[in-house]
C-alpha cells in the first residue's frame, strides 16, 4: 500500500510541476521556465524569448552577395520584416512587392517557409537576391537590442535594425 501511495504521490508532483512549467512557458518565456522547473528552453519552440526579442518591424540595413552597393539594389525602398509571434507570422517586404511567410523558430535557429509574394514589376537584383537569402537563413542572433542578424552556414546574410 505504501508503494502505491509513493508512486501516487510521485506522479502527481511531476504532474503538478509540468503544469508549472508550461504556464511559465507561456506567460514568461523559455527563460523563465527553464529556471523555475529545471526543463531546456525547448519546451517553448514558439514565442518565449524569441517573441520578446524578434517581434516587431526590423528593416535590411545588410545583405550579403550581390556586387551592387546596398543602395543600388534599393534605391527607393528598404525590405522590412515584421514579426508577430507567438503566431510565427511574418510579414513585410522586399524593397517592392509585399511578402508573408512562417518562421520556425527554436532558439537561436530560425527558416522560413517560402514567402508568399504580390506580384508588381521590379527592376533590378533587389527582391530576388533578398528572397534567395531568406530561404538560406538557418539562425539569428542580436549583436545588440537594435540590430538583428540572420545567417547561414554560420555566415552573416543578413543584417536589420529595428524600426
Amino acid at each position: 500500500m505504501k508503494k502505491i501511495i509513493l508512486i501516487f504521490s510521485s506522479f502527481l508532483v511531476l504532474f503538478l510541476i509540468s503544469c508549472k512549467c508550461t504556464k511559465n512557458c507561456s506567460s514568461k518565456g523559455c527563460c523563465a521556465s527553464s529556471k523555475s522547473c529545471g526543463t531546456s528552453k525547448s519546451c517553448c519552440s514558439k514565442g518565449g524569448d524569441a517573441a520578446k526579442t524578434l517581434n516587431g518591424t526590423w528593416e535590411l540595413t545588410f545583405i550579403t552577395g550581390p556586387r551592387i552597393a546596398f543602395d543600388g539594389l534599393y534605391p527607393d525602398k528598404k525590405p522590412q520584416l515584421t514579426f508577430n509571434l507567438p503566431d510565427s507570422s511574418v510579414s513585410g517586404n522586399t524593397g517592392c512587392n509585399s511578402l508573408n511567410t512562417v518562421a520556425s523558430i527554436k532558439e537561436s535557429s530560425i527558416s522560413f517557409t517560402q514567402p508568399a509574394t504580390t506580384k508588381m514589376f521590379c527592376e533590378g537584383a533587389g527582391e530576388p537576391t533578398f528572397v534567395k537569402l531568406l530561404q538560406e537563413v538557418d539562425s539569428y542572433s542580436h549583436p545588440d537590442k537594435n540590430t538583428l542578424e540572420f545567417s547561414g552556414n554560420k555566415i552573416v546574410l543578413m543584417r536589420f535594425t529595428k524600426k
